[in-house]
C-alpha cells in the first residue's frame, strides 16, 4: 500500500501540474482554488477506494473532478444570471 501511495504521489507530483494545465485550459477554466479542490478530491477518492479494495485510476478520478468543477461553475454562473435578471426585472419594471 505504501509503495503504491508513493508511486501515485511521485507520478502526480511530476505529471500532475502539466495534466491539470492541459485539462484546465481545454475543458474548463481553472484557477488555483479549483485546481486544489480537484487534486484534493482526487487524492481522497483514490485513498478511500484503495482502502475498500477497489481498483481505481487517479487520472480518471481527476478528469471526473475537472468535469464536476466545470459543470458546477457553469451551473452557478447560469443560476446567478437568472437571479440577477429576476432582481432587475422586479426593480426596473
Amino acid at each position: 500500500m505504501a509503495i503504491g501511495a508513493l508511486g501515485i504521489s511521485v507520478g502526480l507530483a511530476l505529471f500532475g501540474p502539466k495534466l491539470i494545465r492541459t485539462v484546465g485550459s481545454e475543458i474548463t477554466e481553472l484557477d488555483r482554488s479549483r485546481a486544489f479542490c480537484i487534486a484534493l478530491s482526487a487524492a481522497l477518492t483514490v485513498i478511500v477506494a484503495s482502502q475498500l479494495g477497489m481498483p481505481i485510476s487517479s487520472t480518471h478520478v481527476a478528469l471526473g473532478a475537472v468535469f464536476g468543477v466545470g459543470f458546477l461553475r457553469e451551473f452557478l454562473d447560469q443560476q446567478l444570471s437568472h437571479v440577477a435578471q429576476g432582481v432587475l426585472a422586479t426593480h426596473v419594471g
